[in-house]
Formats: structure tokens, C-alpha cells, sequence
């Protein structure tokens, strides 16, 4: 049997892997595949999404505002409380634990401190929107600081508290949610930012992410010098290329996806059918005998398994290597501008 170069340390999947620097890299034959379906998927989803987007009446946000602004103040001032209170149930129940980082999810907090979490986030990311929404009726052209300093004060003190904890115990991924919804809000809504601004932002954010997991770690009662220290161990090694490196090689789960595809074959929609019947009561159990399929197992447990040789912390899926499991190339020729156009649709 072909086996693809990948990705893969603690499992026994693949014979034979390639080094670079620290990290396991996929075959560039394969690496070379995958961009060309990230690509094929990117394509058509815009592809669908314009064909129906092109032909709609543009909406603006007057025309379908459905709350009086006094609601929308209530609500507005309401979200960020609401997330407080999950955070403060949450900060109860874990403690000084949560200093170990989100990305070990449930494995390091329990279940249920991760709901009080979830809830947190919900409402979290609820206030930042709702602030941009309020700034965009007011149709003004305000520059970046104004446009800051027009959030709700309690929102301002939350997300600069948040952002704070979040690059102190090194967990990148709600630091780029807030940023993406308040920088992306002001970018869309207010005023365009330049490109040379944004290509400069991004090679900061890519340093600044990169060196950030560096110093993270699960211990809670590292001290921030301890972490630096950890960062700088770490970092002597590498050369300045090595930066995204890491980031880069998050897109594993759709190298992963695709290379298993074409090693054990397709799932012919058994993963698209657990997902869908998932939220249907009693209904996943249902398919999952039907089907023949191991209970409790998706296309994230799956890749998980691959990568991790057991379930351990989830690498969690992406659509590309969700629909290339079950269908491959045809299935995302099909499906992607098919959800563009649900997305122009609703």
C-alpha cells in the first residue's frame, strides 16, 4: 500500500515521515494536493455564494433592522453581564487551573467548567458584535480610536482583560476571535484599512502568534518569567523562516483527511450523517448502528486518532478534510458552491 508521507509521531499509521527543523511535515507531493483542494473549495464556495449574491438587491444594515435602539441598548449592556457571570461560575469552578491553557479544552477542566466556558465565549463574542452593530447604524467615518473608545465601556475593560489572561497563558484562538470581529467589523463597516496596513499586520500577528505558543504550557502555576524563559529555550534553534511554521502546520486535519482517503478510502457520507443526526434526539444512535459505525466516532475523533495514535487532545476537522472523507474531489466540487450559495441565501 501507498503511504503517504505525513504528519504523525505517537501513531503507527505511516511508515516513513520527513523532518523539518522540529516539526514533521506532509510530502510536498501531498502538501502540493491539498492546497490545490483548499483552493478548489475556496473557489467554489465564492463561486456559489456570488451567483446568487450578484443578482439579490444589496441590504443595507437600516433596511433590515429589527431593534428599536432602545432594545438594542438593553441587549448590548446585557451580553457582556451574562458572559461575566458564566466567566466568574467558570473562574469557581476551575480556579487557578484555567491559567493552563483552553487549548486542552474538557481534558484539563472537566466537562462541565467547559459549558460555563462556552456560554462565557457566546455572550463574550455576542457584546463585541453588538457594539460594531451600534457603531454601524450611526453611519459615522470614525477613525481607529474613536471607533474604540465607541464600544460600551464595560465591553472595553472585559476585552483588554481577556486579551491579557489569553496571551498570558498562551491560548491564540480567542485573542484572534476578538480581534478578527472587532477589526473586522471596523475594516467592513467603517472605513477600509490599506493594504500595505494589513500585510504589516498580519506579519506582526504571525511573529507575535507564533512566539505566543512558544510560551504556553499546561502547567497553571508557571510564572510569566518561567514562561519566557520556556519561549527562549525554545526559540534558540530555530532560524526567523521557522516563525509560521507552527501556524502552517495547523492545516494538518486537511492534510490528514486527504491522505487517509486515499490510503483507506472514502466513508461514502457516514460522517456527514452522524454530524446531521447529531442534533436529532436518539436519531445519531440510530445511524450509527445502521451504518455500522463506531460509537462516538467523527471525522474530528478520526483525524485525532490518526495524528495522536488515540484520542487524547482534539485536532479538531475542517470542512475540506470533513466532505474529501466522504466523497473526495467530487464532493467538493458539489458541495462547496452549493454552501456558498445556502450562506448568499440566508
Amino acid at each position: 500500500m501507498d503511504r503517504p508521507l505525513f504528519l504523525c509521531v505517537t501513531s503507527d499509521f505511516y511508515e516513513e515521515v520527513e523532518f523539518f527543523s522540529i516539526y514533521l511535515w506532509p510530502h510536498p507531493d501531498r502538501a502540493n494536493y491539498t492546497t490545490l483542494v483548499s483552493v478548489l473549495a475556496f473557489s467554489g464556495f465564492y463561486l456559489g455564494y456570488l451567483s446568487l449574491a450578484l443578482r439579490t438587491p444589496h441590504l443595507t444594515v437600516r433596511s433590515v433592522t429589527v431593534l428599536s435602539s432602545q432594545s438594542l441598548s438593553r441587549l448590548s449592556l446585557a451580553a457582556p453581564l451574562i458572559s461575566i457571570l458564566n466567566f466568574a461560575c467558570f473562574i469557581s469552578v476551575v480556579g487557578p487551573t484555567y491559567l493552563s491553557g483552553g487549548y486542552a479544552g474538557s481534558g484539563n477542566w472537566g466537562s462541565g467548567a467547559t459549558y460555563f466556558f462556552q456560554f462565557f465565549e457566546l455572550f463574550f463574542y455576542l457584546s463585541l458584535i453588538l457594539e460594531v452593530y451600534k457603531i454601524k447604524l450611526k453611519n459615522k467615518q470614525l477613525g481607529v480610536f474613536a471607533y474604540a473608545l465607541s464600544f460600551n465601556w464595560l465591553t472595553i475593560v472585559f476585552l483588554f482583560a481577556f486579551i491579557v489572561f489569553n496571551l498570558y497563558i498562551g491560548d491564540r484562538g480567542p485573542i484572534l476571535t476578538s480581534v478578527f470581529i472587532v477589526v473586522g467589523g471596523y475594516d467592513l463597516f467603517i472605513k477600509r484599512f490599506r493594504l500595505v496596513a494589513v500585510v504589516l499586520a498580519l506579519i506582526l500577528g504571525i511573529a507575535a502568534m507564533s512566539y505566543v505558543s512558544n510560551y504556553r504550557t499546561r502547567d497553571a502555576g508557571a510564572s510569566l518569567e518561567e514562561r519566557v524563559e520556556e519561549a527562549k529555550y525554545k526559540l534558540e534553534e530555530k532560524r526567523w523562516y521557522h516563525a509560521p511554521g507552527e501556524l502552517g502546520g495547523n492545516v494538518r486535519t486537511a492534510n490528514v483527511g486527504i491522505a487517509m482517503a486515499h490510503s483507506d478510502g472514502f466513508w461514502y457520507g457516514k460522517f456527514q450523517a452522524v454530524h446531521i443526526m447529531g442534533v436529532i434526539p436518539f436519531a445519531k444512535g440510530a445511524v450509527i448502528y445502521v451504518l455500522n459505525i463506531p460509537f462516538g466516532l467523527t471525522s474530528g475523533v478520526y483525524l485525532t486518532m490518526v495524528i495522536n495514535g488515540s484520542r487524547g487532545v482534539g485536532v479538531g476537522t475542517t470542512p475540506v478534510a470533513d466532505v474529501y472523507l466522504d466523497f473526495g474531489l467530487l464532493g467538493i466540487i458539489i458541495m462547496f458552491p452549493c454552501l456558498g450559495r445556502f450562506i448568499a441565501w440566508l
